[in-house]
């Protein structure tokens, strides 16, 4: 079955490379990065060719709509 995913420091190291690879595995990945507008646009970019969604991780309330409790 196939799951939502958030990461948190999905711009480099362990963080990009286990959702890139969860994402190839058909998991739906949500890539949180901070300054996507900035240092780490670069990633951003990347992350929108197999994240479902990437979003500034500095900013909680870009994280609302894609979250919900049970």
């Amino acid at each position: 079955m196939n799951k939502v995913i958030i990461i948190s420091g999905a711009s480099s190291g362990f963080g990009a490379m286990t959702a890139r690879e969860l994402a190839d595995a058909g998991h739906a990945v949500c890539a949180g990065m901070r300054d996507v507008g900035g240092r780490n646009q670069k990633a951003a970019a990347d992350a929108r060719g197999y994240a479902s969604s990437n979003n500034d991780a500095s900013d909680p309330s870009r994280w609302t709509s894609r979250t919900r409790t049970r």
